[in-house]
């Protein structure tokens, strides 16, 4: 069901932007950020800070924030988050 939400909310999500693009005309700009590996922890992003997981056990793996504090415990997971950021 949720991969249901999450197609219909994408397919929502394209119609919008196809219909607001589609008026431009081919010289408007559009501008953007990227905060993926930044604000949004990814481990294909930010390797690094996941290698300390590698051979560890299904519930001791993180792949996302929520999971790295999890596995690495508040105070652990908020220290390396905050030099991260």
């Amino acid at each position: 069901k949720s991969r249901t939400c999450t197609t219909n909310l994408q397919n929502e999500v394209w119609g919008v932007l196809k219909h607001s693009f589609s008026k431009t005309s081919s010289d408007n700009k559009v501008y953007g950020v990227n905060l993926g590996g930044w604000m949004v922890l990814e481990p294909w992003v930010t390797p690094s800070l996941f290698y300390q997981f590698l051979g560890k056990g299904e519930n001791e793996v993180a792949m996302d924030s929520y999971s790295f504090c999890q596995a690495l415990g508040p105070a652990e997971g908020n220290r390396q988050l905050k030099r991260h950021w």
